[in-house]
């Protein structure tokens, strides 16, 4: 209910225009571990020379691209959108009466604690996003899709391509599709869970990225719930580069603790010593 709510308020926001003719294209900087791309689909994929498009990045995994819309010379031609990552979840939205796609993704570094020996833990990205139809002419249509990725995140400072997460394999990638139309609903759910598992080892310190995909043709919006969640053994926990915790770390006692605990057990000792003289004594 709460994403039908949004998803009507978002259709209705105000937001700033801006024409085809006038591209807004900011690549990411060297260094960069986030992005958030909104652009229109119909050229070779990935490239941002023919179609309108904007790009925001920021070094550091936290990045938003503000409510946008792009306006063509067809005024029934428009997409809107906006995006944003963090260290534990992804938010998208777009409307688009063409053919368009927004993008999100970051790229975090993880440090494995506790555990012994190898063991495997689990990431999951869970996007439950909500689609819808928009109007065109005298009929309304809804063709949307979703792709989550875990993988290794690519960035070319040099290049006009869209930054890109690569699966890591045929697992690490899934998508979710849905088409409105006639008789449909207006609105329908688009949810998608993509997972991937690795080997790990104490200390070990590795990167993961992460990618969603959402557009078509109609409503998308995925701006509530995009989450990551790791599942990890009894005692493991991971910590990332963002002051983030998955897991729960196990208490190490500090020395005060230590001495005071190894001075109760001594006190523990000499007590049941004195009542076993005490109880040979009295017989």
């Amino acid at each position: 209910m709460r994403a039908a709510l949004f998803l009507s308020a978002a259709l209705v926001a105000p937001v700033a225009p801006a024409a085809f003719a006038d591209p807004v294209i900011n690549l990411p900087p060297p260094g960069s571990h986030s992005f958030v791309a909104l652009y229109e689909t119909g050229a070779p994929l990935g490239v941002c020379l023919h179609v309108q498009c904007q790009i925001v990045s920021a070094a550091s995994v936290n990045t938003s691209m503000a409510p946008v819309t792009f306006v063509g010379s067809d005024p029934n031609r428009s997409i809107t959108g906006f995006g944003s990552t963090s260290g534990a979840a992804m938010h998208a939205f777009i409307r688009a009466t063409t053919f368009a796609e927004i993008d999100t993704a970051f790229e975090d570094t993880y440090t494995v604690h506790g555990g012994a020996g190898s063991f495997s833990i689990a990431v999951t990205m869970n996007v439950d996003s909500i689609a819808g139809r928009v109007s065109l002419g005298p009929g309304t249509i809804g063709i949307d899709t979703i792709t989550g990725v875990i993988g290794t995140f690519d960035i070319d400072p040099l290049s006009t391509e869209i930054p890109i997460v690569h699966p890591f394999d045929a697992t690490s990638q899934v998508q979710a599709h849905v088409s409105l139309g006639g008789a449909d609903p207006l609105t329908a759910p688009l949810n998608l869970s993509v997972s991937y598992t690795r080997i790990v080892n104490p200390g070990d310190v590795f990167d993961l990225g992460y990618e969603l995909e959402a557009g078509g043709f109609g409503v998308v919006d995925a701006s509530n719930t995009a989450t990551v969640n790791f599942a990890l053994p009894d005692g493991v926990y991971l910590t990332d580069a963002y002051g983030n915790t998955f897991g729960t770390p196990t208490s190490v006692p500090e020395p005060a603790a230590w001495a005071l605990m190894i001075a109760g057990f001594g006190l523990t000792g000499a007590t049941l010593r004195v009542r076993k003289a005490r109880a040979s004594l009295s017989t």
